[in-house]
């Protein structure tokens, strides 16, 4: 295991207490290493580490989850930790897996017509998130 590796899987095991079992690389990310972490009870969790992230780099997407994820227009995984780094820690951000699903002919329509709708349930949204929904609903009218 690497040492970042090494960091990522002891950042896990203090905040579940449980043992990592196994680290398989994830694929698809541009900037982060990510990896499905699998722990001693089965579970599973996404976690992503960068040895040298910008200021605010981990901490700024877990906001921006927790803001999608608190309109409950669309499934979101929960954030359970998420961290910039520091000298004793590495910056990371662990979160619930999601098992990949397959994909139908109106998914991402779907997707867009139901974060559009998020601002419909109560989230109060940001001069970026206005222009993000006029953008979407340009998209999708």
């Amino acid at each position: 295991m690497r040492p970042i590796e090494r960091s990522l899987a002891s950042a896990a095991e203090s905040l579940t207490g449980h043992q990592v079992q196994q680290l398989d690389v994830v694929r698809g990310g541009d900037f982060a290493v990510a990896f499905r972490v699998v722990l001693d009870d089965g579970t599973n969790l996404f976690a992503k580490t960068h040895p040298d992230p910008p200021p605010g780099f981990f901490t700024t997407e877990s906001a921006g989850l927790a803001w999608l994820r608190s309109a409950g227009a669309v499934p979101v995984p929960e954030v359970l930790v998420a961290s910039d780094g520091s000298a004793d820690s590495p910056a990371l951000l662990i979160m619930e897996w999601v098992q990949e699903g397959t994909q139908g002919p109106a998914t991402e329509a779907d997707l867009g017509v139901r974060l559009f709708d998020r601002s419909r349930r109560g989230v109060v949204l940001t001069i970026y998130g206005e222009a993000l929904i006029r953008r979407g609903k340009a998209a999708f009218d």
